[in-house]
């Protein structure tokens, strides 16, 4: 919903506030998202209570590992403009709404 926000704002703009409404919804997306990975990290840790440490050392490497490597396609289709970003919004939030929907509830 927030890459299809941006698009809309980035459509609609001129050409003069682009940036800032792109710095604008930058801000608030990765806000947010520094505020959700925090908590689903800590949720996720709570059943490891007597192994926490290593859990949280091997969940921090694997998820740096995996952004890295959802990173690299998306900087190398950087065209100028905002697009790739928005394309990857989309596509890998569809893809966190797949696999979350594939989890068996706790």
């Amino acid at each position: 919903a927030s890459a299809i926000l941006l698009a809309a704002q980035t459509l609609t703009l001129p050409q003069d506030m682009r940036f800032a409404g792109f710095v604008l919804w930058a801000v608030i997306a990765f806000g947010g998202m520094g505020m959700t990975m925090g908590n689903l990290n800590a949720l996720a840790l709570e059943p490891l209570g007597h192994v926490a440490g290593m859990a949280s050392s091997l969940m921090a490497a694997l998820s740096t590992i995996l952004s890295v490597a959802m990173a690299i396609p998306v900087g190398l289709a950087f065209a100028g403009n905002e697009v790739p970003l928005l394309i990857a919004f989309v596509l890998f939030g569809l893809l966190s709404q797949i696999i979350m929907r594939r989890m068996p509830p706790r």
